[in-house]
């Protein structure tokens, strides 16, 4: 008996599991406020969890044989439990949902990227008639209604502005798992806005999978400038980044409204993926080396403080050594402040998953580590300016390890800092810099 009633506490706790982007943890914090506003409880133990869902991404290799590995051991775990539930949301589902339902036995649900909203009223349907549902509508406008306000990081937002993608990269799966490009009306975002920074975030993202191009497709066009320049005035935030940005669609309207509204970062996350015109022409990027690095340089004259990110395919179909060596170079004429480096995996679906791989992997794995040796040394130059500057820090956490304090400049680059142990964390603090890694920047409050 005692053992029943457990079971019956369990059944309505929720345990989600994000893998991916930005946008998919945003997503996972709008369905774990739906659940709660149904009144479904949300553990962060597994163990105590009578439904898992998975939130996957499908960006990178091997994503969907991960997540049936880890559907295959709870099922394991709780087989005595036959009203235990295990979903499956995201990129992987909305691409093979339908095949996985099939093809995994425990699994109960698989929801598309834009039907999500509806996770609380599927999980009692597979209750109620003990069947598997499947529901991958791509074409609704994604509604969310929610009155529960609960976030990973209480002062920290985040907010999805434009969501789908209609830029088909030959690489690239996220067209066909997130659909057409689709804004959110700019009220509806300042509305947004305006309630979490009501609720204590301080520091708000805005999401899109290419944000530039927030807008376009509204009846009354907005810019994302225009966007950021309503947000800016809104009272108690301190802090505005948006990601990810396309080097085609990005403008200098943009770049001004970056320099001139005080509360928007200067942090850029602007992918060139690859230094070689050829390379950039297969990928079907829509611009060249030499397009880029005149952005870049724009973007530096406008703001001389301005970090700038990049991502970089290593080992696309027929690359070089010759076309590897011009990312090299172009790592350090765009002056990087750091990079996120992949060995090239082909995605079913795409365009370049129909032509030949003749890259091996080590290879692949050895160009990688040659850019993030370079990437890691001009980071450290850069970084190394730093030194005997004062930089505002948003404190995110205590290292109890190393004891000492851990937070993000306007930049977003860590800063590791010794204060008193008292709570900190959410406070904006200065911080002198003394010292430097290629990754982070050591100093004293001031």
């Amino acid at each position: 008996m005692i053992q029943s009633v457990a079971a019956n506490l369990k059944d309505n706790r929720v345990h989600l599991i994000t893998y991916g982007c930005q946008m998919n943890k945003s997503d996972s914090e709008d369905v774990i406020n739906l659940l709660l506003d149904d009144g479904f409880e949300v553990t962060e133990n597994i163990d105590d969890a009578g439904i898992v869902i998975f939130n996957t991404c499908t960006v990178r290799d091997k994503a969907e044989q991960r997540v049936i590995s880890n559907i295959g051991h709870l099922a394991k775990r709780n087989k005595n439990n036959k009203n235990f539930i295990i979903g499956m949301m995201g990129c992987v589902a909305q691409r093979d949902g339908e095949r996985i339902l099939k093809k995994v036995e425990q699994l109960s649900f698989c929801v598309g990227t834009r039907q999500f909203p509806k996770i609380p009223s599927i999980i009692k349907e597979v209750r109620s008639t003990k069947r598997k549902v499947c529901n991958l509508e791509e074409n609704e406008e994604v509604i969310i209604e929610k009155n529960s306000i609960k976030r990973e990081k209480p002062y920290q937002g985040w907010i999805t502005v434009t969501r789908g993608c209609s830029k088909y990269c030959s690489y690239c799966i996220v067209p066909a798992v997130r659909g057409h490009e689709v804004s959110i009306k700019p009220n509806d975002i300042e509305d947004q806005v305006k309630r979490i920074v009501d609720d204590g975030v301080t520091e708000v993202t805005l999401l899109g999978q290419i944000v530039e191009r927030y807008g376009k497709d509204l009846s009354t066009p907005v810019s994302l400038a225009e966007l950021l320049t309503r947000l800016d005035k809104i009272n108690g935030l301190k802090r505005l980044r948006f990601i990810t940005s396309y080097p085609k669609d990005f403008t200098e309207e943009l770049l001004y409204a970056m320099k001139e509204l005080p509360k928007v970062c200067e942090h850029l996350h602007m992918p060139i993926q690859h230094g070689n015109d050829e390379m950039l022409k297969q990928m079907n990027r829509g611009y060249t080396r030499q397009e880029y690095l005149e952005l870049v340089k724009k973007a530096y004259e406008i703001m001389p403080n301005l970090n700038l990110l990049s991502d970089f395919i290593c080992g696309f179909p027929g690359e070089t050594e010759e076309q590897h060596l011009m990312s090299e170079s172009v790592i350090s004429e765009a002056d990087f402040q750091s990079s996120y480096v992949f060995a090239y995996s082909p995605r079913p679906g795409t365009q370049s998953d129909k032509w030949e791989d003749k890259i091996p992997e080590e290879l692949k794995k050895e160009r990688v580590r040659k850019l993030l040796k370079i990437q890691n040394e001009v980071s450290l130059k850069r970084n190394l300016l730093k030194i005997d500057t004062v930089d505002e820090v948003l404190v995110e956490r205590y290292d109890e390890k190393k004891n000492n304090w851990l937070g993000r400049n306007r930049g977003n680059q860590i800063v590791v800092f010794h204060a008193e142990r008292k709570e900190l964390v959410g406070q904006y603090l200065n911080v002198k810099i003394r010292e430097v890694t290629n990754l982070t920047l050591i100093g004293d409050l001031v």
